[in-house]
């Protein structure tokens, strides 16, 4: 009926973000051994740049994509990002885009 609602409870919801948060991604980078490409948005937190910058440094292929979008950027720029996962998927499995 095009009603927009909560599918989770608050608490549930900030737990989720908690542990979104709290994540060290930069732990698991090194465990990585297939192409990563971060999908990353200008502005934000402070000190998300260093921190994107950090991890893709830190895998053994990996890249990143700065889009000036906020955090639902498959939303906001869905053409963009679908060509940039094509093209990723292209350059992975060698068929060129």
């Amino acid at each position: 009926d095009g009603t927009v609602r909560a599918r989770l409870t608050r608490d549930r919801h900030m737990t989720i973000l908690r542990f979104l948060w709290e994540h060290d991604s930069d732990a698991l980078a090194d465990r990585v051994t297939q192409p990563v490409l971060v999908i990353a948005t200008e502005g934000g937190m402070p000190g998300k740049a260093g921190r994107v910058t950090s991890f893709t440094g830190r895998l053994a292929r990996g890249s990143a994509v700065w889009l000036d979008a906020h955090h639902d950027v498959h939303a906001q720029h869905p053409e963009t990002v679908a060509q940039l996962l094509a093209d990723f998927a292209g350059s992975v499995t060698g068929a060129g885009g």
